[in-house]
């Protein structure tokens, strides 16, 4: 009965979906989750929702979040399976370990597959590769990196090296050494957490 019932609240969602597409003449609905791996408590739902029935070509999934962090959502539920949790003995948990880590990868390669998942780079990854690509079409050797760079701050473009003087002076570091140790450990995040540590840099200046 739960089986036949599961289908057929696939069927009729996907019914559901496709008329509700022909009445807005659209070929598909776009749907957005974030913040999934850091939700435990309803991060496992969400993976499961998504497996069962949001199956349609006509609805265009995208996830967003951290591997490793879907990884270890997917094992706490693995391990739950079996009775078990991370506080579970050393010597219980290496004996399920292979089991567990097999069923987690094969979980995660139905519902996260591989082919269309897009790595996003670190912040400095990816501005030193939309520099270079500047750079060598204006052939011009002599622009630095951090003065190109603009950051987008409250509609207003502010360049990445006033935000990384701000972070020093709050450091209170004035030696160079110590300063290119920094600059690696902030532009080394996300280009959303560097943006946000960005903005309250500004309100500091």
């Amino acid at each position: 009965d739960k089986a036949r019932s599961s289908y057929e609240l696939e069927y009729k969602l996907h019914s559901f979906i496709n008329t509700s597409l022909k009445l807005l003449h659209k070929d598909a609905f776009v749907l957005g989750l974030d913040d999934v791996d850091t939700r435990p408590g309803i991060g496992w739902h969400v993976l499961e929702v998504l497996r069962r029935y949001l199956t349609t070509p006509q609805i265009i999934v995208i996830v967003s979040g951290n591997m490793e962090l879907f990884q270890k959502l997917v094992e706490r539920q693995q391990l739950k399976n079996f009775g078990l949790d991370f506080s579970s003995s050393t010597e219980v948990l290496q004996k399920f370990t292979p089991q567990v880590t097999e069923l987690t990868n094969q979980y995660l390669l139905k519902v996260l597959r591989t082919p269309l998942r897009i790595e996003l780079l670190p912040f400095y990854e990816a501005l030193e590769r939309a520099f270079l690509t500047r750079k060598n079409q204006k052939d011009n050797s002599n622009i630095d990196i951090d003065e190109y760079c603009l950051i987008k701050i409250y509609d207003n473009p502010v360049p990445l090296l006033d935000i990384l003087k701000i972070f020093y002076n709050a450091l209170s570091c004035s030696s160079q050494n110590l300063q290119v140790d920094f600059r690696k450990a902030l532009l080394d995040n996300s280009a959303r957490t560097v943006l946000q540590i960005a903005e309250q840099l500004i309100e500091l200046r």
